[in-house]
């Protein structure tokens, strides 16, 4: 199946078709034939390789390949679960994974499934022990990788207990996590926003500004239709999948003057009739927009600083600067967690600077000299 990815790959216009290709390919295992115009299927089962193709279109292979995995369930019996292979309950899982993640994340815990295979191989879940599992996350090079990887596997073992009844235990439950290095996450400073702002384009200030006055995230913006806003009633609304049914959740946002006035000159001056944000090179919305920042803090000259930390910059500024409480800036961030909003917060409040001042004020004397006795 890689081999097949490299051989069409030079039929494939844009890099974006290769990865879609590839989630297919691999994520799936339902492909379309870019020479036969067909679709193919292809999964594992107690061992042994199984497909089928010609099929018009995706929804007739997975059926196709549903409909084969049964009979060969009816054929072994209730007992073939007990000799699975890592390679068939990954290709199981990856199948649900891929209806209730986003595409990135069901590709990364294929890319982890494929790196536990070549370490280890492709053994019965059975024979699958905790020291095996460590065996190979003691290859990963940092904790960092160690954890995250951990987390999959033990995602996947998860599913082989309690969905398909392959194993009775999870092995990842004997492994503990590692400690990783704290990551502190670089914001801008008001100055340097107010580079950024001034160095934008009119397009790309009209873009920081509903990002700013939204606090939202990228994807959020980038997703953003006009039938979620309603001009009469100023209200913008949002969807995320950042929760833990990884299904899409939507939030409200009230508009300021400014983010209204920004929104109804867009809506004005629009091209179509669904998306916000258009992108003129393909008539549909962004996907991703990676040299935006980059590119805009370049000709600032400040810092390189990417989206998210627009969305910790306005967060810490309401609450040092305005005054806001943490669970209305929480709720704006749509967060479901208040120790999440936290890690948006930085900063420290009137409290924190008081006591340290009555510290101060304790410990010195009338010359201002620190008592050490």
């Amino acid at each position: 199946m890689f081999c097949q990815g490299v051989i069409f790959k030079k039929f494939l216009k844009t890099r974006l078709d290769f990865f879609l290709f590839q989630y297919y390919i691999i994520c799936m295992g339902i492909w379309k034939d870019k020479i036969t115009a067909t679709w193919k299927y292809k999964f594992e089962s107690g061992g042994r390789c199984y497909g089928g193709g010609g099929y018009k279109n995706r929804a007739a292979a997975n059926k196709a390949r549903n409909l084969r995995r049964q009979q060969i369930a009816d054929c072994h019996g209730p007992g073939i679960n007990t000799n699975m292979s890592f390679a068939e309950a990954s290709n199981r899982y990856l199948d649900f994974s891929a209806r209730r993640h986003a595409p990135k994340t069901c590709a990364y815990k294929s890319y982890v499934y494929r790196e536990f295979v070549a370490n280890v191989g492709n053994r019965p879940l059975t024979q699958i022990t905790p020291a095996l599992v460590q065996e190979y996350l003691s290859t990963r090079p940092t904790n960092t990788n160690y954890n995250r990887h951990r987390k999959d596997l033990a995602a996947l073992f998860s599913f082989s207990r309690k969905t398909l009844q392959a194993i009775s235990y999870n092995p990842c439950d004997a492994l503990e996590k590692l400690p990783e290095p704290v990551f502190v996450k670089k914001i801008p400073t008001q100055v340097e926003f107010m580079k950024i702002l001034d160095a934008a384009t009119p397009d790309e200030r009209d873009f920081l500004t509903v990002l700013t006055h939204t606090l939202a995230r990228i994807d959020e913006i980038l997703r953003l239709q006009w039938q979620d806003v309603d001009f009469e009633k100023k209200i913008l609304r949002l969807y995320t999948r950042k929760n833990s049914g990884g299904s899409y959740r939507s939030r409200d946002i009230p508009m300021n003057d400014c983010l209204y006035q920004t929104l109804l000159k867009l809506f004005n001056a629009r091209t179509q009739e669904q998306w916000v944000f258009v992108n003129p090179g393909t008539g549909t919305r962004y996907q991703h927009r990676p040299k935006f920042m980059r590119g805009l803090c370049r000709k600032a000259g400040t810092p390189c600083y990417g989206f998210h930390s627009i969305r910790h910059f306005v967060a810490s500024h309401l609450f040092d600067k305005e005054k806001i409480g943490k669970s209305t800036i929480g709720k704006i961030l749509g967060h479901q967690s208040a120790s999440t909003t936290d890690i948006y917060l930085h900063s420290l409040d009137d409290s924190t600077r008081e006591a340290m001042k009555r510290l101060e004020a304790t410990f010195l004397d009338s010359s201002n000299t620190t008592v050490l006795s």
